[in-house]
C-alpha cells in the first residue's frame, strides 16, 4: 500500500491543484495504510467542503477533533460544515470551543456572528461582527481560506450590510461597517 505519509502527501497535492475527488480517494487510501492522525481527517474534510458535502466533511473534522481535542481549525471547520447544512444553532458550541482554543481566530468570531444573525441573536452576532472587525488582519486570512466553502454566509452578510435585509438592532456604526466591507472584498480578491 506505501508510506501513509507520502501518500497523504499526494493527497495534499491534489487538494492544492483543485482536484477534489482524487484527493478524497487519497486521504482515504493514507487513513487507511495507517494515517491515523488529525490532520489526515482535517484535510480530506476540507476536499469534502470544497466538495460540498457537508455529513461526509463533519464526520472527519469529528475525527479530527478526537485526535486533537486543542486543534481550533478543527472545530471551526465543523462548526463551517454544519453551517453549510443550515445548522446554525448546532454551529455555534464548535465556534465557541474554537474561539476558547484560540481567542485570535477573527474568523471564528465572523463565523459566529453569522450563526447569529441566522438564528435571530442579533445582540450577539453584532458584538461578535465587532470583534471580528477588530481582528480584521488575522480574519481576512481565515476568510481568504473559507471564502468558497460558505460563500452564501458571507453574501448574505454583504447584503445585511448594504442595507437589503438590516435588522433595527444591528448596531455597528458606518465606520464599522466600512472595514467590514473592505475587508470582505479583500477577501474576495485573494
Amino acid at each position: 500500500m506505501g508510506d501513509p505519509r507520502e501518500i497523504f502527501g499526494e493527497g495534499q497535492q491534489h487538494l492544492l491543484k483543485g482536484e477534489l475527488e482524487e484527493s478524497v480517494k487519497i486521504f482515504t487510501s493514507a487513513i487507511e495504510a495507517g494515517m491515523d492522525e488529525a490532520i489526515a481527517y482535517l484535510s480530506r474534510g476540507v476536499a469534502y467542503m470544497k466538495l460540498k458535502k457537508p455529513v461526509e466533511a463533519a464526520a472527519d473534522f469529528s475525527k479530527a477533533i478526537e485526535r486533537s481535542p486543542q486543534s481550533d481549525r478543527a472545530y471551526y471547520y465543523r462548526a463551517s460544515a454544519l453551517m453549510l447544512s443550515g445548522e446554525y444553532g448546532a454551529a455555534v458550541p464548535d465556534l465557541d470551543r474554537a474561539i476558547e482554543i484560540n481567542p485570535e481566530n477573527g474568523a471564528a468570531f465572523f463565523a459566529r456572528a453569522t450563526c447569529h444573525v441566522q438564528l435571530g441573536n442579533e445582540d450577539e452576532a453584532t458584538r461578535d461582527m465587532k470583534t471580528a472587525i477588530a481582528m480584521a488582519e488575522t480574519a481576512a486570512q481565515g476568510l481568504a481560506d473559507t471564502f468558497g466553502i460558505i460563500r452564501t454566509h458571507f453574501d448574505m452578510a454583504m447584503a445585511l450590510l448594504s442595507g437589503e435585509r438590516r435588522p433595527s438592532s444591528l448596531k455597528l456604526t458606518e465606520k464599522e461597517q466600512e472595514q467590514l466591507k473592505k475587508w470582505l472584498e479583500e477577501g474576495r480578491e485573494e
